[in-house]
């Protein structure tokens, strides 16, 4: 593990403390999340701090034979895990996120569409109603006399005008499907 520190930041073992400062800022600079846009830019950017930290303590520790290669915190997560865990973490989260907020839309567009046919069928009884009323009061009574009128006076110009008003609402009601 420790051996990996002096690899991710591209130093050798004898570096010295500047020496690893400076490989540090110039890695650090390069991954940073704010300038690399990378999603693996955070996990980056956590596994060279952790590696920092710790030769920064490595090289200032007084007892060196306390050797970064048997680290003692073996059996403790390392930053750059829990970042890794993190990271993975909301990202399940996000997709979760993002597919309920597909089904929510999904159910608000379905209710929508009943919504407007149930508008729709509404209208279109409302329609057939008044038209119903307009033939029933308006209508009727008009086709009615003018029967009366043509037994009346027996004049062909009141049966062809008959005719034509008969043949008229066949076509419109055909047309509309009311019947």
């Amino acid at each position: 593990m420790g051996n990996n520190y002096f690899i991710i930041l591209g130093v050798s073992h004898d570096a010295t403390v500047n020496e690893i400062k400076k490989a540090y800022r110039k890695k650090a600079l390069l991954h940073h999340p704010d300038k690399n846009k990378s999603p693996n830019a955070n996990l980056e950017f956590a596994k060279i701090n952790e590696a920092y930290r710790n030769l920064i303590a490595y090289k200032n520790s007084s007892d060196k034979n306390d050797n970064l290669y048997n680290n003692k915190k073996t059996h403790q997560k390392t930053e750059y895990q829990k970042a890794s865990e993190n990271y993975q973490k909301r990202r399940e989260n996000r997709s979760y996120k993002t597919e309920n907020d597909r089904k929510r839309y999904h159910s608000y567009k379905e209710n929508k569409k009943r919504k407007n046919e149930k508008a729709f069928d509404k209208f279109n009884l409302i329609s057939k109603i008044v038209i119903y009323f307009l033939v029933g009061v308006v209508f009727l009574p008009l086709l009615i006399q003018l029967i009366i009128l043509v037994f009346r006076t027996g004049n062909f110009i009141f049966i062809i005008i008959f005719a034509f008003l008969l043949d008229m609402f066949y076509r419109f009601f055909k047309e509309k499907k009311i019947f």
